[in-house]
């Protein structure tokens, strides 16, 4: 038996250094021991006449001393001697390299068996084509109704609590609140420096003012929260007659005594109104009567 192609044999360091055999040996016979393992390994076994042995050593004391050392370690087999940890060494290679290649040809195997499965759908999928278009158009139907409700859910902002307190407390105008992400926006640089519970009692206040609760004319939110017009709710909301002396209308300036009539367009400048008919309706009845008659 040759070496079947392994060209190297484990050699265990540990069991050499303390195997009370080897021990025992002279140095020429430990390199006697060594150089016939090589051989056994390389030849698959070494010929039976120790002479021999003793030439393919070069052992310098003769054979009879060669096999007294060396003899038990090599008992005779039908055809020669051998080692037979090192046939057992063998063997274990011997064993692996045939699981290896059974396990490639399994592997061989498995891989035709997929092919031949993945060609098979194939073929289902050529034969199904024909009606793989309607089901196509319907599934992409479907997964644009679940993206787009998985975008609406992903919209839904999660609001803070205190500001969702102070959103809920504000009052509506035409039943509705507008402006919410604005608002939230402005809500948060008020609160870097203020507290949040503040602004939210303004708004309680704000939302039992007349201005909202009466006449229905509450500001936007943002609005509220703007130039720190909050502040001026912080201390109730005043009896039914309160109104924001922001929103109260400007009196319309009087002319002088004797003097010459108000221009409209003065009166625009110092109003803050923006067009020539809001400056003239808001010029008294009698100053309208004087234009008249001096025309």
């Amino acid at each position: 038996m040759s070496n079947s192609g392994f060209p190297w044999f484990p050699f265990y360091v540990r069991d050499w250094l303390t195997d009370v055999k080897v021990m025992s040996m002279s140095c020429a016979a430990r390199g006697a021991y060594i150089q016939l393992l090589a051989l056994q390994w390389e030849n698959g076994g070494l010929p039976p006449d120790w002479n021999d042995l003793c030439v393919l050593t070069n052992y310098e004391h003769g054979f009879e001393d060669l096999e007294r050392e060396l003899g038990p370690l090599f008992p005779p087999t039908e055809d020669g001697r051998r080692n037979p940890r090192l046939e057992e060494l063998r063997q274990v290679k011997l064993d692996k390299r045939a699981a290896q290649a059974a396990g490639a040809a399994s592997t061989h195997v498995s891989n035709a068996k997929r092919r031949a499965k993945q060609a098979a759908k194939q073929l289902v999928r050529a034969s199904e084509d024909h009606d793989a278009d309607s089901d196509a158009e319907k599934s992409k139907t479907s997964v644009r109704k679940r993206t787009g409700a998985l975008k609406k859910a992903s919209d839904q902002k999660i609001w803070p609590e205190d500001f969702t307190w102070f959103w809920e407390a504000y009052p509506k105008r035409n039943d509705k609140r507008v402006g919410k992400k604005a608002t939230y926006r402005r809500w948060l640089q008020i609160c870097k420096s203020d507290s949040s519970m503040e602004v939210f009692h303004a708004a309680q206040n704000y939302a039992q003012s007349k201005i909202a609760r009466v006449d229905g004319k509450a500001r936007d939110p943002e609005r509220f929260l703007k130039d720190d017009y909050w502040r001026d709710w912080l201390d109730g909301p005043g009896t039914d007659v309160h109104v924001e002396e922001r929103d109260k209308p400007h009196p319309a300036p009087k002319a002088p005594p004797g003097g010459p009539p108000a221009d409209p367009d003065d009166v625009a400048a110092e109003m803050g109104l923006g067009s020539l008919r809001e400056a003239t309706r808001a010029l008294s009845m009698d100053e309208r009567l004087k234009r008249e008659e001096e025309k």
